[in-house]
């Protein structure tokens, strides 16, 4: 009885910490998949919306999770999992376990999620100015939720030479009110051209904070003349400098100076940078007198020479209305250009401790790093790890906390590498180990000068995925609870159904075979018997409903599986593919001279390869890893094999484990061969 309930609370605890495994996979894809809606309405730019389903498992703390600035939370067991999007956030989310189907809408600046609490009637603000003039705008706030809240009003905005006033800039606002702020402008000796600038409206609500940021462009001419066309693209120009690889989000507005309806108003990119500028949606119709903001980005690609660079942004509507935006961006050296990171002297100082790589500034000036994300290592690890501690030059400690893959952290101060400079003492930590299932890892770099670097993924190791089920995970598949297999077709043909098996695969010989994973040979695993044995077996010879003697009775298990480019690449970077596994032959009764064979094979659509060495003094053709024809054939042993040489590419490979017996006698001769703690490693 002491038994059973050991057994049973065993069975509870796995249970258990298989659930709390599934929910935090859970939460962790429920977060990205808001995230990346997130980043895609964005980029398609203002007014795009997208409908998505996501699921908030049991557990999630309801309270601390939601929308908090540009990141979606979900709090699980006491955990943050997190998703950062490239764009600021505004609105709610539920937090209720189950299923839920939000709205995310792309505005000027950012994007509302779900039900938006607090809104406004422009997505941004143009205003054309003289030298010495004022102006005024108005916009309108209003409070879509259900509490009585107040409102504070912002503006940033860093141009002297125009004050921008907002009046009111604190009021409270009842449920489903409304109120009309006023933005006064004033200019006085300012010289032409564009001022940007932005305002901003927030609130604080049960649900949390809301936060709207509107952006302002005011452009200044000595002498504005009223625009001569029927389509209209304000501002005319737009310049700006950046670094290679850099970003700048902005704005136009269209307006209709015509008497009539202008209907499919589209956008053309032109000039030497025009594939560095997003597509912008097309405008289906504008009012005769309206006008609308359309947001456009720019983006340089990596490693662009510095220079200057021209492009045009031409709109044109069904009627042959059209105008156009002229680009003109500079290309500037930014701190990443002078930047040199190294991996070739780091190593594992612990399972959670990365450390010596190299940075190094070229620069005759001082460089600084202000933010780090480091990616990739999620993929694999199962132990939910963290990064915990960020140190660079000298072994300074610049960043503490917590942080899950991909989010990106701020110094606490910058990282200043000092002019023609290098460092090793570096390092960062990720706990609780990130040394045990075959973790990559890349960083990203963010300069102070807004420039980025992006290291090459290291170590480059990976595990195949080889089809174990997710009760055995992680590899390698040590077959304690089962054999994962959805369809019994033997052979590469392109069916990624897990495990596979079947007899006369060598030789037609006599059908005396029994699988463990199908032991009534139905093609099914309804009665299969892989998790008792903790292993794969193959009995051959006179065994049970076989009573008979024979030869050549043979039999394989096998596997299709996929080689995918990032782990291809990591091959012709100069890692090696291993095929890991233990094997063993047990014998019963089996006589001297009847010889038995186990035989493993790899290869892909082209051929499959033998592995192993001629071991039987060529009775066969094919290699093979164990060969016995004395009184007692058994053995045992461990192979890892090196089949770099066999993957010639990313697709689709086969490996097979199986075994022979020559002859036996009707005397209950059989043999039992075995497979186990398979692996493929590239590494």
């Amino acid at each position: 009885m002491v038994i059973l309930i050991g057994v049973l609370s065993l069975s509870s605890e796995s249970v258990t910490d298989l659930n709390k495994k599934k929910g935090e996979e859970t939460a962790q894809l429920s977060v990205n998949t808001l995230r990346d809606a997130a980043n895609d309405v964005y980029r398609q730019g203002l007014g795009a919306r997208k409908k998505i389903y996501y699921v908030v498992p049991d557990g999630t703390e309801e309270s601390a999770s939601g929308v908090n600035g540009n990141t979606f939370v979900l709090n699980l067991y006491g955990t943050d999992f997190q998703a950062l999007a490239d764009v600021t956030l505004s609105g709610t989310i539920p937090a209720t376990s189950g299923g839920h189907e939000i709205w995310l809408t792309a505005y000027e600046n950012y994007v509302a999620v779900g039900a938006e609490n607090l809104s406004v009637d422009k997505t941004s603000i143009y205003v054309l100015m003289t030298p010495t003039d004022s102006e005024q705008e108005s916009i309108i706030v209003t409070n879509n939720g259900s509490e009585n809240v107040t409102v504070n009003g912002v503006t940033s905005w860093s141009h002297p030479e125009i004050t921008l006033m907002m009046s009111p800039s604190t009021f409270a606002l009842n449920s489903g009110q409304d109120q009309n702020v006023t933005l006064s402008f004033a200019s006085s000796s300012a010289p032409e051209t564009n001022y940007i600038g932005s305002i901003g409206f927030g609130a604080t609500y049960i649900t949390g904070d809301d936060n709207i940021s509107v952006p302002v462009n005011i452009e200044v001419q000595t002498e504005p003349s009223e625009p001569s066309g029927e389509l209209i693209i304000f501002p005319p120009t737009y310049s700006v400098s950046l670094v290679s690889g850099g970003m700048d989000s902005n704005s136009l507005q269209v307006c209709n100076n015509s008497g009539a309806t202008m209907t499919n108003i589209a956008f053309a990119n032109s000039g030497t940078i025009s594939s560095w500028i997003g597509a912008i949606s097309t405008i289906s119709s504008l009012d005769a007198g309206q006008c609308t903001m359309k947001a456009f980005i720019v983006t340089v690609p990596g490693a662009q020479s510095q220079g200057s660079y021209t492009g045009t942004i031409t709109a044109e509507d069904d009627s042959l209305n059209s105008d156009a935006l002229n680009l003109n961006i500079t290309v500037i050296q930014g701190m990443s250009d002078s930047f040199v990171f190294d991996w070739s002297t780091a190593s594992f100082v612990s399972n959670s401790k990365i450390g010596e790589w190299t940075i190094e500034n070229t620069a005759g000036s001082a460089i600084a790093i202000a933010k780090v994300t480091i990616n990739e290592w999620s993929k694999t690890d199962l132990d939910s790890s963290t990064l915990n501690r960020l140190r660079f030059i000298n072994d300074s400690t610049y960043w503490t906390g917590s942080a899950t893959d991909g989010q990106e952290v701020t110094l606490t101060s910058d990282a200043t590498l000092a002019a023609t400079t290098s460092y090793t003492q570096n390092e960062f930590r990720i706990s609780p180990n990130v040394n045990d299932e075959f973790e990559n890892f890349q960083i990203l770099f963010t300069f102070t000068d807004a420039s980025t670097y992006l290291t090459n993924l290291w170590p480059l190791r990976y595990q195949v995925d080889l089809w174990g089920i997710f009760a055995d995970d992680p590899q390698p598949i040590n077959f304690s609870n089962d054999i994962n297999s959805t369809a019994n077709t033997f052979g590469i043909d392109g069916d990624l159904d897990g495990w596979d098996w079947k007899s006369d695969v060598y030789v037609n010989g006599t059908d005396c075979y029994e699988f463990n994973a199908d032991p009534n040979d139905d093609n099914s695993t309804s009665d299969s018997v892989v998790g008792g044995d903790n292993r794969l077996e193959i009995r051959l010879g006179d065994y049970g409903p076989c009573d008979t003697s024979g030869t050549n009775a043979n039999a394989a298990y096998g596997v299709e599986f996929e080689i995918n480019s990032e782990q291809y690449s990591a091959i012709v970077a100069g890692q090696t593919a291993s095929l890991i596994f233990n094997w063993g032959m047990i014998d019963s009764g089996v006589d001297t001279g009847e010889a038995g064979w186990i035989k493993v094979r790899f290869g892909d659509s082209s051929g499959m390869t033998y592995l192993g060495s001629n071991l039987d003094s060529g009775l066969d053709s094919s290699n093979e890893i164990y060969y016995d024809a004395i009184n007692g054939i058994a053995g045992s042993g461990s192979e890892s094999i090196d089949v770099t040489s066999l993957i010639t590419g990313a697709g689709t490979y086969y490996a097979e484990f199986g075994g022979k017996l020559g002859s036996w006698n009707a005397n209950n001769e059989d043999i039992t061969i075995y497979f186990d703690n398979l692996d493929l490693t590239i590494d």
